[in-house]
């Protein structure tokens, strides 16, 4: 257990210099601290994003920590995305290519599930503990505007913008019965850089101003949540025919955050090479507030075969404040979804597609920004199957899935298609106690 402990904290660290690198290009993502990049469970989103009452034995659920409570099976997770973006600005249109390594969890419960069967116990209560790293928002744009004025001619404007922010966690649920309780505390941490041109085009040797700035965001960030399962048929014993109905909370309050950024603004003449230096500052140290949230939802399971729930979260973007990142116009935000799985049957031997699970579901969003007065609206359709494969003798899991999202707000609009893919590696072997006749 040990060495594969280390091998996957390993990975986690090699990994992490790829999520760190985003490649996206997103007009809207220059408002605010990015794009929302931070609900990317992949196999959540496939069936419209049940983050709070979805848990499951063997799946990690991060977004609300206490469905580690249902935990039975140490579980690695990492997800990816690959698509298109098609852009309209007003009359003007561009395809872009992205792709992202989104996430990386590793999570395990404290007590295994085999030596409590060698042990011939059913406990009542558990405890399972993770670790979470993923995307909270990207940041990547390249937008130019030329226009004519009557004094300096012609004038083009440049503007570009890198980086993101991220999220690192540290989980722990405990569950009694069928109620489970979870937090989730950690760091909030990232580098937005952003940089600015004005070129007067009609001007003999005109400076070229250049507006540089590169900030280092870092704050502490916590969630709580609970869940609780609903056995609706209580004295059934077959336990392939019982119905549970799981509802779950989740939420936190605002998280604030510090800043250290540099300003590097000069002129540059492009003939003769001089430049003139009007500001070079570093350190320079600012602060700001990312609004709270709360959210519910529930999920339905008649039989093993079917998985059917919503969820609904809202957060008061009207109350964030940045010192740095204050561009654009803030609101309330609001995420409903809902979606629905088909197992046709786990335990079918010689028929894969029996065992695959498909999925569909769809998202409706309003992130908090606002542009020209119009709330930036994010509409998701996802489609897609939970495949299962062994590794290491262990069952784990190969979540695919087809994404099609429409972002919009006053004259710009995106059209995205793309793929995401997961997998889940999981191994019941942790925390086994080995006994020998």
């Amino acid at each position: 257990m040990q060495n594969r402990l280390l091998v996957t904290l390993m990975g986690m660290l090699m990994a992490f210099t790829l999520l760190a690198q985003p490649k996206i290009n997103s007009p809207l993502s220059r408002f605010g601290i990015g794009d929302d990049h931070s609900y990317n469970g992949h196999f959540l989103n496939l069936s419209g994003g049940l983050f709070g009452g979805y848990a499951d034995a063997n799946l990690v659920n991060v977004h609300n920590p206490a469905s580690l409570g249902y935990l039975r099976s140490t579980a690695f997770d990492v997800g990816f995305t690959a698509g298109t973006s098609d852009i309209q600005v007003d009359e003007e249109s561009g395809e872009f290519n992205q792709g992202n390594l989104e996430h990386l969890t590793l999570a395990f419960p404290l007590r295994n599930s085999i030596s409590e069967v060698l042990e011939r116990k059913q406990n009542t209560t558990s405890w399972s503990m993770g670790f979470d790293l993923r995307a909270k928002t990207r940041v990547g744009y390249s937008v130019a505007i030329s226009d004519t004025t009557s004094d300096l001619g012609a004038v083009s404007r440049s503007y570009e913008g890198r980086g993101g922010t991220y999220e690192l966690g540290w989980l722990n649920a405990y569950r009694y019965k069928n109620f489970s309780v979870g937090l989730d505390i950690g760091l909030f941490f990232g580098n937005i850089s952003a940089n600015r041109t004005v070129i007067f085009e009609d001007q003999t040797d005109a400076l070229r101003n250049i507006f540089e700035d590169d900030i280092n965001l870092n704050g502490f960030r916590w969630r709580l949540g609970t869940q609780y399962r609903f056995i609706l048929n209580k004295d059934e014993e077959n336990e392939n025919r019982k119905r549970y109905f799981t509802i779950g909370m989740y939420g936190h309050a605002g998280t604030d955050f510090t800043t250290t950024g540099t300003k590097l603004y000069h002129g540059l003449r492009v003939v003769t090479g001089i430049r003139d230096t009007l500001i070079n500052e570093s350190g320079i140290q600012g602060s700001g507030h990312l609004p709270g949230a709360i959210g519910f939802g529930f999920v339905y399971e008649p039989d093993l075969r079917w998985e059917l729930g919503a969820n609904l979260e809202y957060s008061d973007w009207e109350n964030y404040e940045s010192e740095d990142f204050g561009n654009g116009g803030f609101g309330n935000a609001l995420r409903i979804g809902a979606g629905v799985s088909f197992l046709p049957d786990q335990n079918a031997f010689g028929r894969y597609f029996q065992r695959v699970a498909y999925k569909a579901g769809f998202q409706y969003i309003q992130d908090g920004r606002t542009f020209n007065g119009d709330a930036v609206s994010t509409t998701k359709v996802h489609a897609g199957m939970t495949m299962p494969f062994y590794y290491l003798r262990q069952i784990s899991f190969v979540h695919l899935g087809f994404e099609y999202r429409k972002t919009s707000a006053d004259f710009i609009t995106e059209d995205y298609f793309g793929l995401t893919l997961s997998a889940t590696f999981n191994d019941n072997s942790w925390f086994l106690k080995r006994k020998f006749n």
